[in-house]
């Protein structure tokens, strides 16, 4: 009997976690920058989750450096207007942000970003979840509607780190499941990298008290 519970035990965990999202596609690389694209569908939503993973020369710091400076966050990340932050205490921080989207509407979103570093690998995994009801919704936006995504950041030696950006969202609105899933789960994550490529040296002289080289 305690035998038969487990495996009904691990066969739901399986199927739970498998029936989630399919398996990673690749859709697009920059060989100048290696910078690749993935997508991949979502139980229960039209709109795919992409993932973006590209290596570069930096610290550890430097890429949570660039990430936490909100005031430039605008010049970077794709097709972002405006972002600042509403709250920052013990490696938390929630953040309101506005963009704008491949269908010319403008859409905000409130974000709870947490930040963690394995002590064994010193892998960084900023973790973000939407928080869409922080905040009434403003006229002239679309409140995005579910956002679950992370950023990972892993020391691959000799002065190199490889950056994951991965994210799922609803957009909320009049955005088109085709337009998004043909185009902007594209541009988004390879916009933003390309990004990050172009911003990363200036913050090469920053040593965060918080992150562990």
């Amino acid at each position: 009997m305690l035998f038969k519970r487990l495996l009904t035990g691990f066969l739901v965990t399986v199927f739970f976690s498998t029936s989630y999202a399919s398996e990673w596609k690749l859709e697009k690389s920059d060989d100048e920058l290696g910078i690749s694209v993935y997508t991949r569908d979502v139980s229960g939503s039209e709109f795919k989750e992409y993932k973006g993973v590209t290596e570069m020369k930096s610290s550890l710091s430097g890429v949570v450096a660039l990430l936490k400076d909100s005031s430039n966050l605008p010049n970077w990340i794709h097709n972002m207007v405006e972002q600042k932050i509403l709250k920052r205490k013990a490696g938390r921080s929630l953040a309101y942000s506005v963009t704008k989207g491949n269908d010319s509407e403008s859409r905000d979103n409130i974000i709870m970003s947490s930040f963690k570093q394995s002590l064994d690998t010193s892998v960084i995994t900023i973790n973000m979840k939407g928080k869409p009801d922080h905040l009434p919704k403003k006229e002239n936006y679309t409140r995005i509607e579910s956002l679950n995504g992370s950023w990972t950041i892993s020391p691959k030696g000799n002065g190199n780190v490889e950056v994951i950006y991965q994210l799922h969202v609803e957009p909320g609105g009049n955005f088109a499941s085709k337009m998004y899933n043909d185009v902007a789960v594209i541009e988004s994550p390879l916009g933003t990298l390309s990004g990050m490529h172009m911003q990363i040296e200036k913050y090469q002289n920053q040593k965060l008290d918080f992150v562990s080289e």
